[in-house]
């Protein structure tokens, strides 16, 4: 009987690649994100390259309790779930002041509470049936003592690493084991929806399928927590000997801290020229 892998965030980037993957090794697949068109194209695609049964359900998991919404329908389709991958989530990139609050509301919410809750539903079925794997994507960023301009998203990935080992010695003799994936950069959307040009310089983007090939990989060794990329690795590596004072100024220069002054310098100006202007057309 085939197993059924569960991927949130699959419609574009690492999810969308752990897809293919998972489907290349024969596993059936439950497919969620929040756009249903994007989704239903990857059935298509899937279903016909490999034979495998996809299942989508749009979703957004920022919603309370979605992932027990989600739980039930699959309980009424009668889909148990054998590995959960939480890839969904998102950054930004701003002087935390100077931030959308709801933004870093959502974030939140997406990246740990939507995480909690997934892992916290399958996680119990997956208990009572004595199998299970979750994957949880965290980030090179999660390593990192701190990163300013990005302080919320870091914190987010700190959280996932912290959760995903706790939670899996929690489950040692039960059948289900807990992982995180620390990817550094991929080249996926994730650097758009962050306003993020800079970051993690000297680190090339890796490409989301060698990303989605290592987190099979993670799953099937049940290792705990795995770094993806020689030059993630030498990062995680080198900051056990820096102070952490000097990494955060190495992470917020990395994160674009000369950048965001200059385009606060500029809106700063550009708002001191429209005040100008306005003034003397009153005049």
């Amino acid at each position: 009987m085939k197993q059924t892998a569960l991927i949130t965030g699959a419609s574009g980037g690492i999810g969308r690649a752990c897809a293919v993957v998972f489907a290349e090794h024969g596993y059936n697949l439950v497919l969620v994100a929040r756009t249903e068109r994007k989704l239903d194209e990857i059935k298509r695609e899937l279903e016909n390259k490999y034979g495998v049964t996809v299942t989508t359900v749009p979703a957004d998991l920022t919603l309370p309790d979605e992932a027990v919404r989600l739980a039930d329908e699959l309980k009424k389709r009668r889909i148990p779930i054998d590995v959960l991958i939480n890839n969904a989530g998102f950054g930004d990139r701003a002087a935390f002041l100077d931030s959308d609050w709801d933004k870093q509301r959502r974030m939140i919410e997406l990246n740990i509470v939507a995480l909690m809750q997934m892992s916290y539903v399958f996680g119990r079925e997956m208990t009572a049936a004595r199998s299970g794997s979750i994957l949880n994507i965290a980030s090179i960023a999660g390593i990192m003592y701190s990163g300013p301009y990005m302080s919320v998203y870091y914190a987010t990935k700190a959280f996932v690493l912290s959760f995903s080992q706790s939670l899996n010695e929690e489950l040692k003799g039960t059948g289900v084991s807990v992982s995180a994936l620390c990817p550094g950069p991929v080249s996926t959307g994730f650097n758009e929806a962050a306003s993020l040009t800079e970051g993690f310089h000297g680190m090339k983007p890796a490409a989301p399928e060698s990303v989605a090939a290592d987190a099979f990989w993670t799953i099937r060794h049940k290792r705990p927590v795995r770094i993806h990329g020689a030059a993630a690795k030498l990062a995680a590596f080198g900051i056990r000997f820096l102070p952490r004072s000097l990494v955060a100024r190495i992470a917020a220069d990395a994160n674009g801290r000369k950048t965001l002054a200059a385009e606060k310098n500029g809106a700063a100006k550009k708002a001191e020229e429209q005040q100008e202007l306005s003034t003397d057309t009153a005049q």
